[in-house]
């Protein structure tokens, strides 16, 4: 004799599992949509949904079988709940970080006494160098340096619908290294064309990020050595604009001769450390916002803030400035003499 169903339970639970379904669909859609940080919100948001999909399923299993399956909905509800609320209660902490300091002392509100200070702040770079990045960066990344600088050019072998799809993150200019005739694509072959769209973008934005990749493409329709003298070209400019210049350089583009010159004069840089040096500038309330979409390490966002109060941007820019200009003449005899 078969067993009854249990009809009520039976509806209940595709109601339940449809609703789940639609809301999983939404949050892949936005999960692919959204820039790098806030992926980690949509991640969680699709792990609850998840979970109580699976709750949803045990529930018609459960209205079919005389097996009682009450424990595994229990299970999956509770996890599906937990994933939502460590949400929410992480949102609330960003906000009261923000308001309130451990201990119960209020922070000082400098926001309407001095907001000039906090704006030049916010967009003041601590880093007006070049530096080098072995691994490709990650778009928690580019959202920070989008969100320190007056701007993000970046130059690259992807074309800009790639990049922002695999990064999720809009650049204020973009030039594709591609012989193509179409927009945004600039002749690998043409350096200086490349260098005077960056020397326009900088001295029309200002305290800029300048980022490239695909170099290795360059040296195809250029030799090495003025490759490199492009290179340290723009970052003499990048310096005495007070900006930041990044270059991907993945093991084995180049020869051992040619990484020693490159990392010589781009300092090498993990992501973990260079994401560090970025976040001293943000003001709290967006320290707290990368911190909770994991851009930066909730447990060491106070620290960064305090040491960003110890060291002068406009000192720090005085001596890069001064350090650009001794160095280029020497940088270039350099150059020149081990490149040949």
């Amino acid at each position: 004799m078969l067993n009854p169903i249990d009809f009520k339970g039976f509806i209940a639970g595709w109601l339940l599992l449809l609703g789940a379904l639609i809301s999983i669909y939404w949050a892949l859609y936005y999960y692919k949509k959204v820039p790098g940080p806030w992926k980690s919100l949509a991640r969680r948001t699709l792990i609850s949904l998840l979970l109580f999909g699976l709750g949803s399923v045990s529930a018609i299993i459960d209205s079919l079988t005389p097996r009682p399956l009450w424990f595994l909905m229990v299970i999956f509800y509770t996890l599906s709940y937990i994933a939502i609320l460590s949400t929410i209660f992480l949102s609330l902490r960003a906000a009261a970080t923000s308001i309130e300091k451990p201990g119960g002392v209020k922070e000082r509100s400098t926001a309407s006494k001095t907001p000039e200070r906090n704006e030049t702040r916010e967009k003041e770079l601590p880093l007006h160098s070049g530096y080098s990045i072995r691994k490709e960066p990650s778009p928690q990344l580019f959202y920070l340096l989008k969100k320190v600088s007056k701007g993000l050019i970046v130059v690259s072998r992807k074309s800009r619908e790639e990049w922002i799809e695999k990064f999720g993150v809009h650049p204020d200019e973009f030039l594709w290294l591609s012989r193509a005739d179409v927009e945004n694509s600039i002749d690998p072959s043409k350096l200086h064309v490349i260098q005077g769209k960056v020397l326009q973008f900088m001295e029309q934005r200002g305290s800029v990020v300048v980022y490239f990749d695909g170099l290795e493409y360059l040296t195809l329709y250029n030799d090495f050595p003025s490759v490199a003298k492009f290179l340290f070209a723009v970052k003499d400019m990048v310096m005495i604009k007070n900006s930041l210049m990044l270059i991907h350089i993945p093991e084995g583009i180049f020869d051992k001769k040619q990484e020693i010159i490159l990392l010589r004069e781009f300092e090498e840089i993990e992501e973990d450390e260079l994401i560090k040096k970025l976040s001293q500038v943000l003001p709290p309330d967006k320290t707290d916002e990368l911190a909770l979409f994991g851009v930066i390490s909730p447990t060491t966002k106070e620290r960064e803030a305090e040491d960003a109060g110890d060291k002068s941007p406009e000192e720090g820019s005085r001596v890069n400035k001064e350090e650009a200009q001794k160095a280029q003449t020497l940088r270039r005899e350099e150059t020149t003499e081990e490149g040949k």
